[in-house]
């Protein structure tokens, strides 16, 4: 049934949607994970995970509606959104983490 709606007449302008929705609430959960970080780590936690997994979800799917709209020469313009928002959500998460990793070693270390 879901392969019949992804693989319709749309043309990858489902996925599109479905990628920039859940790539939209990574963002959400990133703000909430950075807002909740400082208060308790078993708050934050859950929705780093959330952002870890919509954000991927939301690249995947993102991937799927550009190549499927590029075969059959449909617009691109809501895939390619979602596939760079989910990028840039996973990006954040990466970076942040780093940055974290590099201050607790900077802490160790005086």
């Amino acid at each position: 049934m879901i392969c019949k709606i992804i693989l319709g007449s749309t043309f990858g302008h489902f996925s599109g949607v479905i990628s920039l929705i859940s790539s939209i609430l990574a963002g959400f959960f990133l703000l909430l994970s950075c807002i909740t970080f400082n208060i308790s780590l078993i708050i934050a936690i859950p929705f780093g995970l959330g952002v870890i997994f919509f954000g991927l979800l939301g690249i995947i799917l993102g991937k799927i509606g550009v190549s499927l709209a590029k075969k059959n020469n449909s617009p691109l313009l809501i895939p390619k959104t979602g596939l760079m928002f989910g990028n840039i959500v996973i990006s954040v998460v990466f970076i942040g983490f780093f940055l974290l990793l590099f201050e607790m070693a900077f802490d160790l270390m005086h």
